[in-house]
């Protein structure tokens, strides 16, 4: 995780931001799965986050910060949390891959609630059915981006 901040700067921005404000109905789970922790952002109590990447960076630093220490649950923001995992323990509606089946022929109705996992550098074994959003492989904040894009389409602003 501590690698790319400005990746995840990237990330954090492609989940939330839209044009006219922050997508209050989205939650974003990012796993560290070598630390054993997972970071959770939940939109409807975020405050205090900017899209610049400055100001991402210095909560990541806080996150980084909290992982180090080991806690249990603790909050480091306004709607942002680190808490112990050591695995993906959420249920998951569609696994995001390169080699799935076009999300607009998968997603048949749009739920109250749905869950996406986007793999990032390793390979997931949950037992949700894959989907594509891109033709092609792309970096994990462009293919966030263009799933919200075709979530809008398909299901309106949720």
């Amino acid at each position: 995780m501590y690698d790319d901040k400005p990746l995840l700067a990237r990330v954090i921005s492609s989940a939330f931001y839209l044009s006219h404000g922050i997508r209050r109905n989205v939650s974003l789970i990012i796993y560290l799965g070598d630390a054993g922790y997972k970071v959770v952002f939940l939109g409807d109590k975020l405050k205090h986050i900017h899209v610049d990447e400055q100001s991402l960076t210095g909560i990541l630093k806080k996150i980084q910060i909290a992982v180090n220490r080991k806690p249990r649950h603790v909050k480091v923001h306004d709607g942002v949390f680190v808490e112990q995992s050591p695995s993906l323990t959420e249920h998951v509606d569609y696994l995001v891959t390169h080699e799935g089946a076009p999300l607009e022929k998968s997603l048949h109705t749009c739920p109250e609630k749905l869950s996406l996992v986007i793999e990032h550098g390793i390979k997931l074994s949950a037992s949700a059915a894959k989907v594509r959003v891109t033709s092609r492989p792309k970096p994990v904040d462009v293919t966030l981006a263009i799933l919200n894009i075709k979530l809008d389409r398909l299901c309106g602003p949720l």
